[in-house]
């Protein structure tokens, strides 16, 4: 039997597994249908993953003595035993997430995976407001509200119930929460302009379904990017 083909037994969350030595936690993981959160894995990559997103993260050990190791950069010892959910993992991923989509450009509606987004599971998951509901719309192009003229809320407002609207019955157009992001309220600005959406018709739908002080604030804002624009 070659190093290659050796089992050992390690423990993933209470439960006892028997894997191949050379193998990484998030391969094992995703081999067993462990869910495990991760996004820049890849698996042509192999051992070259370089675990830059940190959303994979794992307490190993027992007790106090537990240690945070990227489940992507970590080969598996013999009895070794992995936690994939703790408050503390919890608290980390979410602290990632947050600095992740705190730099990440919310242009969902010109990206190739609006309406499969890998960023809406992991911040409803993680109870994070930061993903507009245009990432998790399927209709693109031609197809898209905005492009038929129909005011949407998606370019300002986070993700999250993916249901219909209470009040109407039609499919829902934001009342989840409006997202406070300079660059991300100037995109939609310009694109309702370009649509040839009535901005005055947005801000009535905003004061509708946003009645925090946010939701004033974004108002605020669109006023002085489309003064700014005129």
């Amino acid at each position: 039997m070659t190093m290659v083909d050796k089992k050992i037994k390690i423990t993933i969350d209470g439960k006892e597994y028997f894997v191949g030595s050379d193998q990484t936690i998030l391969e094992i993981c995703i081999e067993r249908g462990i869910d495990l959160p991760h996004i820049c894995y890849n698996p042509i990559l192999g051992k070259r993953n370089t675990g830059n997103c940190r959303m994979c993260l794992v307490e190993i050990g027992e007790g106090d003595s537990r240690i945070v190791k990227e489940a992507c950069q970590t080969v598996v010892r013999a009895k070794m035993v992995i936690h994939t959910t703790s408050r503390r993992i919890y608290d980390l991923r979410r602290t990632v997430l947050q600095l992740t989509m705190s730099q990440h450009e919310q242009a969902c509606r010109d990206c190739p995976t609006s309406g499969n987004c890998p960023y809406v599971p992991l911040c409803q998951d993680l109870d994070i407001s930061s993903t507009v509901v245009c990432a998790m719309c399927p209709l693109q192009g031609e197809s898209c509200n905005l492009y038929r003229g129909n005011i949407c809320l998606g370019p300002l407002t986070y993700s999250g119930c993916n249901a219909y609207c209470t009040r109407n019955g039609s499919t829902c157009i934001g009342c989840r929460g409006v997202i406070f992001h300079e660059d991300l309220i100037r995109l939609a600005v310009i694109d309702y302009n370009k649509k040839g959406i009535n901005l005055d018709h947005v801000i009535d739908v905003i004061k509708l379904f946003s009645f925090s002080e946010e939701g004033k604030r974004v108002v605020d804002e669109i006023e002085r990017i489309r003064g700014g624009l005129e």
